[in-house]
C-alpha cells in the first residue's frame, strides 16, 4: 500500500473518531444539562484540533504513580459470572480498575471490570452504538491498544487488594497502562452515566 493510501486511511480514521466523540459529547450533555453549551463546543473543538495535527487518539499512558490508580489496566484477572442456568463461569481477561484511587489505598478490596472482546457481544448488532459509548454498561476506549475490546461495567467484581499486589509483585499479573486525561474523562463520565443517571420519570413519580 502506498504512503498516499496510508495517509488517506489515517485521515479517515481521524474523521471517524471525531464524529464518534462528538456524538458522545452530545450524549453526555443530553443526560447532564448542567454542562454548558460553551464547554460542550470547546470539547468538540479540542477533538477537531487533536486530529487536524494527525495525532493518534491515545487514551493510555505510562504509569503516573507507583501505586495502583483508578483506571489502571492489569492482566490475567480471574472473573466469575453467573450464567442463565445459575452456574458459575470463570474467565480470565484484562481488568480495568474501577475503585477510586484513594479507596485503593485505604480499602481491603479493589473493584475491577473485565475487558470483553467486541466479537463476543453478539447481542449488540449496532457496533457503532457500542463504539459511540451510548450503551450504558460498556466502556469503549478509542485507542488502538483496546479497539477490539470493551470494559463491561455490569460485571464489576471485588478482589482482595493484598492478593492483587502480591500477584503484581510476583509478576503473575502485569500492570499494562494508566489512563491519560482523555481516557480518565471517558471512564468517569461513563461510570456516572451507567450508575448515577436519574431514573425514568415514571419510576420517580411512584417513589
Amino acid at each position: 500500500m502506498t504512503n498516499i493510501c496510508i495517509n488517506c486511511l489515517k485521515k479517515q480514521e481521524g474523521k471517524d473518531f471525531k464524529v464518534m466523540l462528538s456524538k458522545y459529547i452530545d450524549f453526555v450533555t443530553s443526560l447532564f444539562p448542567s454542562i454548558s453549551p460553551y464547554v460542550q463546543e470547546q470539547a468538540k473543538f479540542s477533538i477537531k484540533q487533536f486530529y487536524d495535527i494527525n495525532k493518534t487518539f491515545s487514551c493510555f499512558t505510562k504509569f503516573i504513580d507507583e501505586d495502583l490508580l483508578q483506571g489502571d489496566i492489569i492482566t490475567q484477572i480471574p472473573f466469575v459470572k453467573i450464567n442463565d442456568d445459575g452456574e458459575e463461569e470463570e474467565f480470565v481477561t484484562d481488568g480495568l480498575i474501577i475503585s477510586n484511587s484513594c479507596d485503593i489505598e485505604n480499602d481491603k478490596y479493589i473493584l475491577i471490570a473485565p475487558f470483553i472482546p467486541v466479537e463476543n457481544l453478539e447481542e449488540f448488532e449496532d457496533i457503532n452504538a457500542l463504539k459511540n459509548n451510548t450503551i450504558y454498561r460498556l466502556l469503549y476506549f478509542p485507542d488502538c491498544n483496546y479497539s477490539q475490546s470493551v470494559a463491561d461495567l455490569a460485571l464489576i467484581s471485588s478482589f482482595p487488594k493484598n492478593r492483587i499486589l502480591e500477584k503484581l509483585k510476583n509478576k503473575e499479573i502485569i500492570r499494562k497502562y494508566s489512563l491519560n486525561q482523555i481516557g480518565y474523562y471517558l471512564l468517569i463520565s461513563k461510570l456516572t452515566v451507567h450508575l448515577l443517571r436519574p431514573e425514568d420519570k415514571t419510576i420517580q413519580k411512584i417513589r
